[in-house]
């Protein structure tokens, strides 16, 4: 852990340096800077933008792609083990409403296509939003405009509808119940 916080901190610090390069670079020693014109600068474009922009944006999104599959790696190394007795089937199966009479069996479990849509399209939003990510990352280095975005947010605000066979099956579970203890 003390490894990856100083990798981390090293990450900003070289991120910080080079995005204080784009914004004032150095004078040589002994050579003056050239005077400040009063003239308003231009809009930069993509064509007008320096290497180092690219290079942070490079750097900044090796390091972001290094930290994901480093979290991913550490979170599924440790839910997979053999002795954790967590297993997928399990985590995407729910009980059935038959259950055996004698209370010591373990519950019968059953697959639930509700649970399986919701974690498909938990990872389809994860994935967009990474995406999402490594767009912004790219436009703020490179001085890009950013109102293109405006026209995902509404595909973000409808992509809870994934989880609509989940939270119905909730539900229906919990109204179920409900009546079981009524009646």
């Amino acid at each position: 852990m003390k490894q990856f916080l100083a990798a981390f901190l090293i990450f900003i610090s070289i991120s910080n340096a080079l995005a204080g390069n784009a914004s004032a670079p150095s004078a040589s020693p002994g050579v003056s800077a050239p005077a400040a014109t009063s003239a308003p600068s231009a809009p930069v474009s993509a064509s007008d933008t320096p290497a180092y922009g690219m290079l942070a944006f490079l750097f900044t999104a090796g390091a972001m792609t290094l930290f994901l599959f480093a979290g991913f790696n550490l979170v599924s190394s440790s839910i997979f083990q053999k002795d954790s007795g967590w297993s997928m089937k399990d985590a995407l199966s729910e009980e059935s409403t038959f259950q055996p009479d004698d209370k010591s069996k373990p519950p019968r479990m059953v697959a639930s296509s509700s649970r399986l849509i919701a974690f498909l399209g938990t990872w389809a939003i994860v994935g967009l939003l990474i995406g999402l990510a490594y767009f912004m990352l790219w436009a703020l280095f490179l001085n890009q405009d950013l109102s293109r975005l405006d026209k995902v947010s509404a595909f973000l605000s409808a992509s809870w509808t994934l989880f609509v066979p989940y939270i119905a099956n909730r539900a229906s579970s919990a109204i179920s119940s409900i009546g079981k203890q009524n009646g």
